[in-house]
């Protein structure tokens, strides 16, 4: 499915297919329309992408949610598997450098306190008439 079928999704559906709300795919989608711009030397010059930015920030985003292959990708969008690969490189950079979306070091992690939860499971065999 492309940006123009799932940006028509309520925000559920659109929750549930991407796994961020359409808030964060809408900010996610300014730092890398920003970032891409700063980018290009001469926008008019060289093949344009065969992807367009929404459809660059979607991919990652389904390659994240469901980890599926790069070449099945390709077969939704309609595009060679190098050109996914691309779109999901670039974008992941852009998104990493703006450290607006990141996950929590590994130092913010020891930090947590531990909260354990024990499950006693009885598993002792019991004899059995044959």
């Amino acid at each position: 499915m492309k940006w123009n079928v799932i940006s028509m999704l309520d925000e559920k559906k659109f929750r549930h297919y991407t796994g961020i709300y359409r808030a964060v795919y809408e900010k996610m989608l300014e730092l890398v329309r920003a970032a891409k711009a700063q980018v290009r030397k001469h926008p008019t010059k060289g093949t344009p992408n065969t992807l367009s930015i929404e459809d660059q920030l979607l991919v990652t985003v389904m390659f994240w949610r469901e980890y599926r292959d790069q070449q099945h990708l390709a077969v939704d969008f309609g595009v060679h598997q190098s050109t996914i690969s691309r779109a999901i490189n670039e974008t992941e950079a852009i998104l990493i450098q703006s450290r607006h979306f990141s996950l929590p070091g590994r130092k913010a992690l020891r930090t947590l306190t531990p909260q354990y939860e024990v499950v006693i499971v009885d598993v002792t065999e019991t004899p059995v008439e044959r």
